[in-house]
C-alpha cells in the first residue's frame, strides 16, 4: 500500500474509533457514577460525556493511533508468513503499542506535573490503552476492506 492510501485509511480508521469508542467509554463512567468509582465528581449527562470523550480522544487516535498504526502496518506488511500469522502478529504488536503508549502517556504525566501522578488502577488503564490499540486494529481491517473494494 502506498503512502498516501495508508495515511488515508489510517486518518479514517482514527475516527470510527473515536466515534465508535466514545459512547462506550461514557457509557462506562455514567454506570460507575453512582458507585464513587470516580475521584471526581463527574456528574454529567450521557450526552456530555460522550462529547468530553470525543473531545479528549479524537486527537489522542490521530496523534498517537496514526503514527503508530503506521510503523506497524508498513513492518506487518513485509513479513512473507500467511495471513492468520500475520493477523496474530499484528494482534500482538497493536496490542503491546497500547502498553508502550501508555506508559509513554504516564512519562509525560511526570514531566508535566513535576509533583508526581498517582498511579491509581495501573493494570486497569494499561489494559483499557492496549484494548483500544486492539480495537483500532480491528476497524482498520475492516476500514482496508473498505477502502480496498472501492
Amino acid at each position: 500500500m502506498r503512502f498516501k492510501m495508508l495515511f488515508k485509511k489510517e486518518l479514517i480508521t482514527a475516527l470510527i474509533s473515536s466515534l465508535l469508542a466514545c459512547p462506550l467509554l461514557a457509557w462506562m463512567h455514567d454506570i460507575n457514577q453512582g458507585t464513587n468509582y470516580h475521584s471526581l465528581d463527574l456528574n454529567y449527562s450521557y450526552s456530555s460525556l460522550v462529547f468530553i470523550y470525543f473531545i479528549f480522544a479524537t486527537p489522542f487516535f490521530l496523534l498517537t493511533g496514526v503514527p503508530t498504526s503506521i510503523a506497524l502496518t508498513s513492518m506487518i506488511q513485509k513479513l512473507t508468513y500467511s495471513s492468520f500469522i500475520k493477523y496474530a502478529i499484528g494482534s500482538l504488536c497493536f496490542f503491546l503499542s497500547g502498553v508502550v503508549v501508555y506508559w509513554a502517556y504516564i512519562a509525560a504525566a511526570l514531566v508535566i506535573s513535576r509533583n508526581g501522578v498517582t498511579f491509581n488502577n495501573v493494570l486497569f488503564y494499561m489494559l483499557a490503552f492496549s484494548f483500544s490499540a486492539l480495537f483500532y486494529f480491528h476497524v482498520g481491517l475492516v476500514v482496508k476492506r473498505f477502502v480496498r473494494s472501492s
